[in-house]
């Protein structure tokens, strides 16, 4: 019986993440602090699962934005303490972006805002780059073999047969 009413608080507690609303009218991390402390787990614990200091989880519960990293990495670190809490990060992190602002646009976005060509576009110059590369090291291994002797006299001249 215990076992059900605990699930049930810890589904009530990630709804309740979704919207970023704890019980007592906190934020988002105080939810989180609660429902880590309904599963038993310590800072200690999740510390050990994300790789971040507990200074940095606790800064997470606190809601301190500001000793946080910013942008893409922030999002990530919310995102995988959801998932090593059972919560849906996803919608955490829609719920958190107006505390945590909208500037850190992804990677992708980045780049294509500032006009960058598409990968597939470089990896054909690339090729290009690579073609020219090879067929300069093969001018310049025959320009040595010549140079060297090497090669017979009569290959230049076209006068072999």
């Amino acid at each position: 019986m215990t076992r059900s009413v605990e699930r049930t608080d810890e589904v009530s507690l990630s709804r309740k993440l979704a919207t970023g609303l704890s019980d007592n009218g906190q934020g988002a991390g105080a939810a989180l602090r609660a429902l880590r402390e309904s599963k038993g787990l310590t800072l200690e614990d999740a510390s050990a699962y994300m790789k971040h200091p507990v200074s940095r989880i606790q800064a997470l519960e606190e809601e301190r934005w500001d000793v946080l990293p910013k942008g893409t990495a922030l999002r990530g670190m919310i995102r995988n303490y959801a998932r090593f809490l059972g919560a849906d990060g996803q919608a955490l992190v829609q719920a958190l972006e107006p505390a945590i602002g909208k500037t850190g646009a992804g990677l992708g976005e980045s780049v294509l805002a500032k006009g960058v060509p598409d990968i597939r576009e470089r990896a054909q110059v690339g090729s290009w780059v690579w073609l020219f590369t090879l067929l300069l090291v093969c001018a310049a291994v025959l320009a040595y073999a010549s140079w060297q002797g090497w090669l017979p006299a009569d290959w230049w001249s076209g006068e072999g047969n």
